[in-house]
């Protein structure tokens, strides 16, 4: 990010760019795989909070969702024989690719590849195995990353500049944090990457990651609001607007349940274009499931953000 620093600026004693330079061990030099705790809480981002919704007996509500397939099944019953967890990381990317609703035409895959902006400056690259956006708009809505795909990621990058065996402790530190710091550039990216089409209000944007067990995919969900995109926009001047991203647990032996997440994050791309920005910061990003489906009102359909 070298490129985007304006000498000539001053920054004001609590805008972005003094804080990263006042704390040299986290400036956004290095890039999001390289970002650390300490650039989470010089960027405001506090540790994901947890949302404890009870089991709902959704079975009824799975019928309007096309039957799982064989494929599916196939893929289920091939994570449960797995024990090395790259594979199993393997399979449940491939598992969750397979779980995305596309039958509707609302939603596509899109090149897995954002830019991070800082001063209005492309300065970094941020990936992950697969995105997806609305098909229409191109708006990125939700993002996939495992375990397995950012350590071969850093791995491939620290071993540029350091030792085999010191690249590896490195990613093994990474790896022991409770929240990758890489996910949190992920929602940032994908919430630049959107502002375009929403410049206004606030932004949400999701992410799903298998826990530690693989026994479960987190959903990340985060509403980001403009006020904090416009750190990046002006990091010589304060900004004082936190990311708040919250986290709910969806279990692998419940199936039902992240298709329906899947399904309701797809409801946004139902809005009317007028709708999609003017969200209330209360909503802390979590998608209920108690979104209207009756068939008839897909135009008018509300969907209830809690």
């Amino acid at each position: 990010m070298a490129k985007a620093v304006r000498e000539s600026y001053t920054p004001e004693s609590e805008s972005l760019h003094h804080l990263l330079f006042t704390h040299s061990s986290t400036r956004l030099f290095t890039h999001p795989e390289s970002w650390t705790a300490e650039h989470l809480a010089i960027l405001e981002c506090p540790p994901p909070q947890p949302i404890t919704t009870a089991t709902e007996a959704i079975s009824n509500r799975a019928r309007r969702y096309p039957p799982i397939t064989d494929q599916i099944l196939h893929e289920f019953d091939t994570l449960n024989c797995l024990r090395v967890k790259s594979l199993q990381d393997e399979s449940i990317r491939r598992l969750f690719s397979l779980l995305v609703p596309m039958g509707n035409q609302l939603l596509r895959f899109s090149s897995p590849e954002l830019p991070l902006l800082y001063d209005s400056k492309h300065v970094a690259t941020v990936s992950c195995p697969f995105l997806v956006c609305e098909r229409e708009t191109s708006r990125p809505m939700f993002a996939f990353i495992d375990n397995t795909w950012i350590s071969r990621k850093r791995r491939k990058a620290f071993a540029r500049k350091r030792p085999l065996n010191v690249a590896y402790k490195s990613v093994q530190k990474m790896n022991e944090l409770p929240f990758d710091p890489y996910n949190a550039s992920i929602l940032i990216a994908m919430a630049q990457s959107a502002r375009s089409l929403i410049p206004d209000g606030d932004i949400q944007a999701f992410l799903f990651s298998p826990t530690t067990d693989r026994k479960s995919i987190i959903q990340y969900s985060a509403t980001i609001t403009s006020s904090y995109l416009q750190k990046f926009d002006e990091p010589y001047k304060s900004h004082t607007s936190p990311l708040i991203i919250t986290e709910k647990y969806l279990s692998l032996n419940e199936p039902a349940l992240i298709i329906d997440a899947l399904h309701n994050i797809e409801q946004l791309a139902r809005l009317p274009k007028n709708l999609t920005s003017p969200l209330k910061r209360k909503a802390m990003s979590d998608i209920t499931n108690s979104a209207d489906t009756s068939s008839g009102q897909s135009a008018r359909k509300r969907v209830h953000i809690g």
